[in-house]
């Protein structure tokens, strides 16, 4: 008998494991690398929508001054989309505290709001006084608005700004998010002036100031975009609450917050 004919399966089964080994290193690294470049993309698409703040961006903020714009109530489709016209004009970030049935009724603007970089907050779903409801009815209304958000952006917001600024022992444990308030009100919503509600943040405003308005009136937009245009002239830098907080104390706790220092 030929002891090489003996030898030759050995050979042939030894080639075929080689080979399927060969393939499956392939197949791990062609994973890997598809894998790396969907987490790019993903990462990217996470920071257009303004859930992602890097670290570096947050160095870049050291010694700057802030302020938070914040607006409440919205979105309203025809305030919404001037003001966002306004903040992608003048490169600044904002913050929308949103109520679920404005959202469920203008999903696009809810959309471009966080596909242009600004933050969403949950504002409740219709505005009930949280003081005058149970514990589940709270949460009934903090549920839906989140759900209804995340339905339509995709993304779930991690801040929560009471009906009226409502803050009770009682609300706090239900809510168990942070509460954003605010450290200047500009009573927007009691005059058509937008001069008046200039002047009520410039007569007010300092590093790390939580600012309220209400994207629903229109005393807000035009004192916008003269509030960013002063205070850029200043060397203020307009962000999202989340990262006024992240660049001023470097970490969010479970509180509420009128400012960030």
């Amino acid at each position: 008998m030929n002891v090489k004919m003996i030898f030759k399966p050995k050979r042939v089964i030894l080639a075929i494991i080689l080979l399927i080994l060969f393939i499956l290193v392939i197949i791990l690294l062609y994973n890997i690398k598809k894998n790396t470049h969907t987490s790019s993309i993903l990462s990217k698409t996470l920071a257009l929508k303004g859930i992602v703040i890097s670290q570096e961006n947050l160095d870049k903020l050291k010694g700057k001054k802030l302020v938070a714009l914040t607006y409440d109530d919205g979105p309203n489709k025809k305030y919404t989309p001037e003001l966002l016209d306004i903040l992608k004009e003048e490169d600044s970030k904002a913050t929308f505290f949103i109520l679920g049935s404005n959202a469920e009724a203008s999903p696009e603007i809810l959309q471009r709001i966080v596909a242009e970089g600004h933050q969403i907050g949950n504002h409740s779903y219709d505005h009930k006084q949280f003081v005058a409801l149970s514990s589940d009815k709270i949460q009934f209304e903090i549920n839906k608005t989140n759900n209804i958000l995340k339905e339509i952006t995709g993304v779930t917001p991690n801040m929560i700004r009471t009906p009226y600024g409502e803050v009770t022992d009682k609300i706090k444990t239900i809510v168990n998010m942070p509460i954003i308030l605010w450290d200047i009100d500009t009573l927007d919503w009691q005059t058509t002036s937008a001069n008046k509600v200039y002047n009520s943040i410039m007569s007010k405003v300092q590093d790390g100031d939580i600012i309220l308005m209400h994207d629903t009136f229109p005393a807000c937009v035009q004192a916008t975009k003269m509030t960013i245009e002063k205070l850029k002239s200043e060397g203020y830098v307009f962000v999202t609450v989340e990262t006024l907080i992240l660049a001023k104390q470097g970490k969010i706790e479970n509180t509420v917050y009128r400012y960030a220092r």
